[in-house]
């Protein structure tokens, strides 16, 4: 028996079946009734003790599987939701810099637009006041020439070079004199020393008076002209002002759309960062844990089946010692020699 406990306990796993065969071995030498007894005892209770050992470690193992499996999908679940967190910083960060962008060149275009205003508006205000002072200068040239022909009209009236009107001819009493001419006859006195040589002058067309007329003319297209020409200028004005009022109103509340966006993301990308560094501590703590799991349920000289397998080969050898022990008993009390 002692051999065969030898025999199993020759290697790494099961050294403690050749210290069995030791003490048994001692016990040969110590005589008396009672030693059969002691080592059937001593080997119950090895293979009690292997039971136990063996049974803690099946308890451990499964605990280990355990741990292991759901630090596993720990480790997976915050590896994944790191990595989206990561993404979503990078999405919102991306947007967040376009629609700054977008709100910069926002800001660009209504400076611009306002600038333009500005210029429309001066330049209306110069095109008003000169077409204002055109009509003016035109209308005052106009009176001038119209007090310049009624001026003329009154005086070659006066002088009979232009008939006067029937509305004149009754309300004013024409006086005339004698002027003797050389041949005895008697002729109208024409306020001058001599004959009236300008008749010409009275002519509208071709005279002062027609002269005067065309520049009138002149003067009321250059009015009519100066008005039409406001009338377009603002017309064009109004038109260009309205649409750029809507327009920087239209990007001044875009502005305002991307502002309040560009706020809300930045607070959820605040959120984000947060989540991401609260996440990434608890996968390194994970990460940490498995490593400690990895070094407690799986590192060492053997594994677990090896383990098993020698424990399960000392149980066999103990029990084989037992019952040989056993047999021993039920022979003639010479057989315990054997031993």
């Amino acid at each position: 028996m002692i051999n065969l406990l030898r025999k199993a306990g020759n290697t790494k796993g099961t050294k403690a079946l050749a210290k069995l065969a030791d003490k048994i071995a001692a016990l040969k030498q110590m005589p008396g009734p009672g030693v059969f007894d002691s080592i059937k005892n001593m080997i119950q209770k090895m293979i009690f003790h292997l039971m136990s050992e063996q049974k803690d470690e099946d308890d451990h193992k499964n605990w280990c599987d355990k741990e292991i499996d759901q630090t596993t999908k720990m480790t997976e679940d915050k590896t994944q939701r790191v990595n989206e967190l990561f993404n979503s910083m990078g999405e919102l960060s991306a947007e967040i810099t376009e629609l700054e962008g977008q709100i910069t060149g926002n800001n660009d275009a209504v400076v611009v637009m306002l600038a333009s205003i500005e210029t429309l508006t001066n330049t209306r205000a110069a095109d008003k006041a000169e077409n204002d002072a055109t009509i003016k200068d035109a209308q005052d040239a106009q009176t001038a020439v119209a007090n310049a022909v009624a001026v003329l009209e009154d005086f070659y009236k006066a002088t009979g070079a232009k008939a006067s009107e029937a509305w004149e001819e009754h309300g004013f009493v024409q006086l005339r004199s004698t002027v003797h001419r050389g041949n005895g006859e008697d002729a109208p006195d024409t306020g001058f020393s001599g004959a009236y040589q300008g008749v010409s002058n009275a002519d509208e067309e071709g005279g002062v008076i027609g002269l005067l007329s065309t520049i009138a003319q002149d003067f009321a297209s250059m009015e009519s002209q100066a008005r039409a020409d406001e009338t377009q200028q603002q017309d064009e004005f109004d038109t260009s002002i309205t649409d750029l009022q809507v327009r920087k109103a239209g990007t001044i509340k875009d502005t305002e759309m991307k502002s309040s966006r560009k706020d809300r993301l930045s607070e959820k990308l605040e959120t984000k960062t947060a989540d991401h560094g609260h996440n990434s501590k608890e996968l390194d703590a994970t990460e940490q844990y498995m490593r400690d799991l990895q070094h407690a349920c799986v590192d060492g000289d053997s594994t677990y089946a090896e383990r098993k397998a020698a424990r399960t080969q000392e149980t066999e050898a103990l029990r084989t010692a037992q019952g040989i022990l056993e047999d021993a008993f039920a022979a003639v009390p010479a057989a315990a020699a054997d031993f």
